[in-house]
């Protein structure tokens, strides 16, 4: 039986340093683990996919992990592993108007704000305030941790 390879996807156990809830507990952990966070949107689409797909296919796992402390300078700790049993996934998403109003995901422009925040483990001002620094011109990758999915391809 041939290794597979581990893919480390990190979570955010604090708001960061530029977030108006700054230093608070995400609690993203408990929600991961509720299945009240079912994916994380990530800016580098094109490496995920490829990880994703590579899950999928059983030739890796996905290990969704959260630091113990300060980011880059604590243990991490791994809240689950993720498998190609796990239906995991992907789907492009874009802004329109660069103000995270009416996501189009998968090409299709949808009025789900709400639900995409409320998915990402986050509240609509969270939300927004999260990706404040982003460059919303350009397109996302939501990371599903579940079969759950916005559009079918």
């Amino acid at each position: 039986m041939c290794k597979v390879k581990t893919y480390i996807l990190i979570v955010s156990s604090i708001f960061p340093k530029t977030h108006i809830r700054a230093g608070e507990q995400t609690l993203f952990k408990e929600k991961i683990l509720k299945f009240e966070k079912i994916h994380t949107i990530r800016s580098n689409k094109e490496l995920w996919k490829k990880r994703i797909d590579e899950v999928n296919q059983g030739k890796a796992l996905l290990s969704i992990r959260t630091w113990n402390g300060a980011p880059y300078k604590s243990p991490q700790i791994e809240i689950k592993q993720l498998t190609k049993d796990d239906g995991i996934g992907y789907e492009e998403v874009i802004f329109t108007r660069n103000d995270l109003h009416m996501p189009i995901i998968n090409g299709l422009q949808d009025n789900i704000r709400n639900q995409l925040s409320y998915n990402d483990g986050l509240t609509q001002e969270d939300f927004v305030d999260w990706f404040k620094g982003y460059d919303l011109s350009k397109s996302l990758l939501i990371i599903h941790f579940t079969d759950f999915k916005y559009r079918i391809k």
